[in-house]
């Protein structure tokens, strides 16, 4: 066991009663790798560890050292300079600088052979030197402040098994004990099988060295209903909820799939076209993935309400370059542009419902001709044509008029003769 686990030993003797000698004995027996610094450590659990009232300093450092996984050593030498350094100030022996010293040690990223070398013997007196004492004694009383307010004492017998240590025995193989009750001549450790009786073990305190703390935790049962609960939990039903929504997207655009023979996408300007003149409706569908929204997403067409949640739909990655390996894909829907021209809409907003989901698309309120381009109008431009409609009696603003419509065919036509027919100006 290392300088920190003896320690705890020490403490524990201390606690019930055993003089100096005696704890240094108990300590100095099982397999102990710093037999040479018992003494050393012992005093300085008995001056610097917090008191007698259950050693909070001592069972701080304990938990520092779980929490970083530290495990060096200080070495003979040091912890003897730790225990004993005299800092020759009448009213302060500078506990909470010993401990974070021993703290610095056990963390340090320079070590050799399983000892720390990040202090020296001749670094610690350097402390009580006259032009480093006053910082001393000011990080002194900073850190008792601190722990004034915060520390709290563990009662090790009633704590749960997330607050102290579990303890092996090469005697038990892998089973993990737990410290459940300490008399003057043994304490108990019990183990507590899943499905079986627990057992106990009692063990003298002069074998107690020979107990290993560990980070290993108590074999333990998921209460039934909390297992009922964490297997409908809320998470999950939310999943199912997203899942189902990027399904029906799937499906509806299967359902409403266009081929290359009907619509062209293009670059510079990117837009959507239709390759021949179509007659009937086509639906473009937001295929995307699908989240969660968020309480601050903006109200837009692409929201999706199903299982008590808002979803929101954002496009694939496309491939803008036309690239032919490109892991990338082309989704119609994304790439039909808005315009704020109301005489230039061929697309108005729609809804499909697929599998019990009303999913947002796109949709031509007219036929289409060869070459003409497929567009929405614009957000802003919608919400002008909103008002301008209130005030006019106007069609709805999302829809082409009639005489959109016409100069819409007319454009496309003049885009798809050739140009030897076209009017000479």
């Amino acid at each position: 066991i290392n300088e920190l686990e003896v320690a705890l030993h020490v403490a524990t003797a201390f606690e019930k009663g055993l003089s100096l000698p005696d704890a240094i004995q108990q300590a100095s027996q099982g397999d102990v790798r710093c037999r040479a610094s018992v003494p050393a450590i012992a005093k300085f659990v008995q001056n610097f560890g917090g008191g007698s009232q259950g050693f909070p300093l001592l069972h701080f450092l304990a938990n520092f050292s779980k929490q970083f996984n530290a495990t060096l050593l200080v070495g003979t030498e040091l912890m003897s300079t730790l225990a004993t350094l005299d800092f020759r100030q009448a009213t302060c022996i500078f506990p909470m600088i010993r401990v974070a010293c021993w703290a610095c040690m056990l963390t340090s990223p320079r070590a050799q052979d399983g000892f720390s070398r990040i202090l020296t013997v001749n670094d610690l007196p350097k402390l009580k030197s006259p032009g480093v004492i006053a910082q001393v004694i000011q990080a002194e009383e900073m850190l008792q402040a601190k722990t004034q307010t915060d520390m709290q004492v563990t009662d090790v017998l009633a704590a749960s098994h997330k607050t102290i240590a579990m303890y092996t025995n090469k005697d038990h193989g892998a089973k993990v004990f737990e410290l459940t009750d300490m008399t003057d001549d043994h304490a108990t450790m019990t183990h507590k099988p899943l499905f079986h009786d627990q057992e106990e073990v009692h063990v003298p305190l002069q074998k107690l060295p020979t107990w290993k703390a560990t980070k290993a935790l108590m074999p333990m049962l998921c209460p039934e209903e909390l297992a009922r609960e964490g297997m409908t939990a809320k998470i999950l039903l939310e999943e199912r909820a997203r899942s189902e929504v990027q399904l029906a997207l799937h499906k509806a655009a299967e359902r409403h799939h266009l081929d290359a023979q009907t619509i062209a996408f293009g670059q510079n300007p990117q837009g959507l076209l239709a390759t021949k003149a179509i007659r009937k409706t086509i639906r473009l569908v937001p295929l995307g993935m699908v989240n969660k929204a968020k309480p601050t997403t903006k109200e837009t067409k692409l929201l999706i309400e199903h299982g008590g949640h808002t979803w929101t739909i954002g496009p694939f990655r496309q491939n803008l370059q036309f690239e032919a390996d490109s892991p990338a894909c082309l989704i119609p829907f994304f790439w039909c542009k808005p315009t704020s021209e109301p005489s230039e809409v061929t697309m108005v907003y729609s809804t499909v419902v697929e599998s019990g989901i009303t999913i947002p698309c796109l949709e031509n309120p007219a036929p289409l001709e060869p070459r003409q381009q497929l567009l929405f109008l614009a957000a802003h431009a919608e919400a002008s044509e909103a008002d301008h409609g209130e005030a006019s009696g106007a069609a709805e603003p999302s829809e082409a008029t009639p005489k959109a419509k016409a100069k819409n065919k007319a454009k496309a036509k003049e885009q798809s003769e050739p140009p030897s027919k076209k009017p000479k100006k």
